[in-house]
């Protein structure tokens, strides 16, 4: 017998839900994206060069597009919440999504807040990472560090609902 029959059935226009909650995901995923470089002009972040050192170009922009993913987070796990009961199958897909494509910046910017000192009043900020490469291996540690415990997560998770289909 197989575990989709074991599922509680849709409300009538479960698909039509279904894709109205993606195309929700996709223009927040998008907005938020996209948005770090517009928050940070709109905060009077100076600009930079991308040759100085420390490499304060890409921690801001790392930092400012983590900032905005993790506001996009937050819109879509309170969508997600409301529309939890009507459509758990797209909300747990939802879920996977933030895990996988917008949790790690936004862990990296957590980071990068907590490990420069001063961060906001530009002209006496310290970091860390004397070069950019010294920040793009902390970056891509971090970053991967992220993915991989999330996969774990997920194949920890996909056995218990394999070997326990009556409480998933």
């Amino acid at each position: 017998m197989s575990t989709l029959s074991k599922e509680s059935p849709q409300p009538s226009g479960g698909s039509r839900e279904a894709g109205w909650l993606m195309a929700v995901f996709l223009a927040v995923y998008g907005i938020s994206m996209f948005s770090g470089p517009s928050l940070a002009s709109w905060l009077g972040v100076p600009l930079l060069t991308m040759g100085s050192d420390p490499p304060w170009y890409f921690i801001r922009r790392d930092f400012f597009d983590g900032l905005c993913l993790l506001l996009g987070m937050l819109v879509m796990v309170a969508v997600g919440a409301a529309a939890w009961w009507r459509n758990r199958s797209t909300v747990s897909s939802w879920l996977y999504m933030i895990v996988l494509w917008m949790l790690p910046h936004g862990i990296l910017s957590v980071t990068i807040y907590l490990r420069c000192d001063h961060f906001f009043d530009y002209s006496s900020a310290v970091c860390p990472w004397p070069t950019f490469e010294a920040y793009s291996a902390l970056k891509n540690q971090l970053l991967f560090g992220v993915l991989g415990a999330a996969a774990l997560l997920f194949a920890v998770l996909s056995l218990w609902k394999r070997r326990h289909p009556n409480l998933a």
